[in-house]
């Protein structure tokens, strides 16, 4: 028995093939800079001692942490909606010095561009959460595409600048 393929099976295979070799050279690009730019920041952080007014403190301090939590939502879902309306020089304005390094507007603009080629025009974005991971605020958006949703991960530093991105 023969087995044979036509020249378009071929290059549908090899368009496949690359496709997915692409994706993962990708993957581990972000991954990478994620990685480069959370090794880089400090984890300094300073006890302050329990006094008296504590219980009173800890209610100042949820509210103020709401209060933060909405403005970083925000920021995130900004940054996105930067990203989607091309707007890449812009997006980074935010980012703190280890980002900005490395991860410049046509970089970011690059990783938008190959995820815009393999998932669909973006439609949208829903707000997942927020979690505190070593200090700092970490914003969930799932992203929704034409052909597929991806969680965007939004990572601010104390000052409020962004200190990662990572989409998954």
């Amino acid at each position: 028995m023969d087995v044979h393929t036509t020249k378009g099976e071929q290059l549908d295979i090899m368009e496949e093939w690359q496709m997915k070799k692409l994706q993962s050279i990708i993957a581990v690009m972000i991954a990478g800079l994620i990685l480069l730019a959370g090794c880089n920041q400090s984890n300094e952080s300073e006890e302050e001692p329990l006094d008296q007014n504590q219980e009173g403190q800890d209610e100042e301090q949820s509210a103020t942490e709401s209060n933060e939590n909405d403005q970083i939502i925000g920021m995130a879902e900004t940054f996105i909606d930067q990203l989607n309306e091309g707007k890449f020089d812009e997006a980074t304005e935010n980012f703190d010095e280890t980002m900005a390094e490395q991860l410049t507007a046509d970089k970011i603009e690059g990783i938008w561009n190959d995820l815009h080629n393999q998932l669909g025009d973006f439609i949208d974005q829903e707000f997942n959460t927020v979690e505190e991971v070593d200090g700092y605020q970490v914003v969930l958006i799932t992203g929704i595409f034409n052909d597929d949703e991806v969680t965007f991960q939004v990572t601010f530093n104390e000052n409020q600048q962004i200190a990662g991105f990572y989409i998954q």
